[in-house]
């Protein structure tokens, strides 16, 4: 027969005890393992994901930029064609553009407008 099932009869258990350092107990140290455990893991993560935003990102930027290309050369050549003065003709191209982006779900900041009239301008100068 089995020595730990006769122990096991008998009652009989057995305690192990691990030297931990002084001032902690085994239950403290297995949390901060755990804990340090999902912080590395997040921290991985968040490289990760960091890393994967600084590539995608730029290329983010110029698909919006060029769905935007388009209604900006329209918006810059009709606001030309008017008597404003170039502040009102921005503004005006400006609020055609974000309506645009708008209505058609492209999620544009006012920086990448910015720089969607900025090139639509440059390329009616030549």
């Amino acid at each position: 027969m089995n020595l730990w099932k006769e122990y096991w009869k008998k009652g009989i258990s057995f305690k192990v005890t691990i030297p931990w350092p002084e001032g902690k107990n085994r239950e403290d140290n297995n949390n901060m393992s755990i804990k340090t455990f999902f912080q590395g893991l997040f921290n991985k993560f968040v490289a990760v994901f960091k890393s994967f935003l600084a590539e995608a990102l730029p290329i983010a930027k110029q698909i919006i930029i060029g769905a935007l290309k388009e209604i900006a050369l329209a918006a810059v050549t009709k606001a030309q064609n008017t008597d404003l003065k170039n502040e009102d003709k921005r503004k005006q191209a400006f609020a055609e553009i974000k309506d645009y982006a708008f209505k058609k779900g492209i999620e544009a900041g006012d920086s990448l407008i910015n720089v969607a009239l900025e090139l639509a301008v440059q390329k009616i100068k030549g």
